[in-house]
């Protein structure tokens, strides 16, 4: 993660949590990250043709925009997910935090019109999920497709490791 204004950072995990513990709450820090694509099952290789995102930290609280296209995905099995630039705040049994996502070059299954994404507790990852405005279905993961784009915003609280 890069790093973007005067903040200081050591690189020694208890230092810098000090150092969030005590930085002005309201100040925020703003930071870049490069998102990636992943398979759950099997992370495969991508080839990209754009990332970006940005995160933006009150303490616990983590807002991130991410936009992230591929033109190839190699190699890869199971569920789409997004990279976070952190740990997810391990809740128990529940996805509480859900994001506005744009998907665009792949298709969602009949039935369902819009996807959300959802980061996953105790994780770095989100799932992108599929949604429904019909009552009897629930929301479904998309698995990882060949080529495709996702850009969104999601909150979560943040888990400090260490």
């Amino acid at each position: 993660m890069t790093i973007l204004g005067t903040d200081y950072f050591s690189g020694d995990p208890k230092v810098d949590d000090l150092y969030r513990s005590i930085k002005d709450p309201l100040q925020g820090m703003v930071s870049e990250w490069t998102p990636e694509i992943v398979g759950e099952t099997t992370a495969g290789t991508p080839t990209y043709t754009s990332q970006y995102g940005v995160c933006l930290s009150y303490g616990q609280v983590i807002d991130v925009w991410f936009s992230v296209e591929w033109s190839a995905h190699a190699g890869s099995a199971g569920n789409l997910n997004l990279s976070l630039p952190c740990s997810v705040y391990p809740l128990p049994s529940v996805f509480p935090f859900k994001g506005s996502l744009q998907i665009s070059l792949f298709d969602l299954t009949a039935g369902y019109t819009y996807a959300l994404i959802s980061p996953v507790p105790d994780t770095e990852f989100a799932r992108v999920v599929e949604c429904s405005p019909d009552k009897t279905k629930t929301a479904t993961n998309v698995a990882i497709c060949p080529a495709g784009s996702l850009k969104g915003h999601v909150r979560f609280l943040r888990k400090y490791d260490g």
